[in-house]
């Protein structure tokens, strides 16, 4: 399961260039709690009675992950860069982050 997820968020981030993934699981869940930490995802709350599951409401555990080329070219790229350099730098952190996720 780890690197199916792996892979399709990889593929998201990279490929589709969202900013950002959302998961929530049900606090009792200890193998979605382990497996999100391991992918990297960030808790966020608790959301009290998210979900009616077998006629009982559940809370669930929020979390989520955020693309670091998307948070890298928000925050580190200076505004006075030209759209040519800007352009290689991200199409070079691309490659890279495709290197580190297949």
């Amino acid at each position: 399961m780890h690197e199916a997820l792996q892979t399709a968020i990889s593929d998201i981030f990279v490929n589709h260039e969202l900013h950002r993934i959302m998961a929530n699981f049900q606090s009792s869940n200890s193998r979605s709690e382990k497996l999100l930490s391991r992918l990297g995802f960030q808790y966020e709350g608790l959301a009290l009675e998210y979900l009616k599951i077998n006629g009982k409401w559940m809370d669930h555990v929020l979390t989520s992950k955020i693309n670091p080329i998307a948070a890298l070219r928000t925050c580190s790229e200076p505004l006075v860069v030209s759209s040519i350099l800007s352009t290689r730098y991200f199409r070079n952190l691309r490659k890279l982050y495709q290197e580190i996720f297949p």
